[in-house]
């Protein structure tokens, strides 16, 4: 018999990976007390030598907590050797990697639906203060742009933090993916806020190149066949 003085939490992810040939992580939970950290699952990794690169599969990773990635972020302040990174700094780009994705698709997703709403034009600001965030989310949906909300408001604080690091990529990936759309992002800075301070923020606005023609629109529709001249 063997037994291991290891991290027993943390040594389920690596059962699952010497069941699975995957290193599977789960969502993080605030509620329970068996949550394991980052580093403590990266000096398992390290221990029982499971071999995780900047390759693997990014599947495992679709829900990933704002908090924990900033929280990592911010405690991993070791100079990491880019050609062989740490099991930890891995797992950290792969949230992050995963979390801007997100905020990708949710771009991809309000676009579609204003385009159902037969908008021209979407305009989005994104805050480096939670507090600028919540006032502004609240005159968006006294705006009635109420699409807005559950698509967009997620993001809240890490949207500015995102387009801060990625803003011109995101750029092209939009100017490249979907021609009927023109995309700017903009920095603003030290400007008057929501709540009535400074602040920094971005300006994110989308021009969909469409006049939402009715004779366009109406042959996907039920009423093809009933058209009145």
């Amino acid at each position: 018999m063997y037994f291991f003085d290891r991290n027993g939490y943390a040594f389920r992810y690596i059962l699952e990976f010497y069941r699975t040939g995957k290193l599977l992580l789960s969502e993080r939970d605030k509620d329970k007390v068996t949550f394991v950290t980052l580093d403590e699952i990266a000096k398992e990794i390290e221990y029982f030598r499971i071999p995780v690169t900047e390759g693997d599969d990014d599947d495992e990773y679709d829900d990933v907590d704002d908090d924990l990635m900033l929280e990592n972020q911010s405690s991993n302040k070791k100079k990491i050797n880019n050609s062989h990174p740490s099991p930890a700094s891995v797992l950290i780009h792969k949230y992050a990697g995963a979390k801007v994705d997100q905020f990708i698709k949710a771009l991809e997703e309000l676009i579609y639906e204003a385009m159902g709403c037969f908008e021209e034009r979407v305009e989005l600001k994104f805050f480096s203060k939670t507090s600028d965030v919540e006032t502004y989310w609240n005159e968006i949906e006294s705006a009635l742009k109420f699409y807005y909300i559950p698509i967009m408001k997620p993001y809240g604080v890490i949207g500015y933090y995102i387009l801060d690091k990625f803003s011109k990529e995101i750029q092209l990936y939009f100017e490249s993916t979907m021609q009927s759309i023109s995309f700017q992002s903009i920095q603003v800075i030290d400007e008057l806020t929501p709540t009535g301070n400074y602040g920094n923020y971005y300006k994110i606005s989308i021009n969909i190149k469409d006049r939402y023609a009715k004779e366009d629109i109406i042959i996907h529709t039920k009423l093809a066949n009933y058209r009145v001249s």
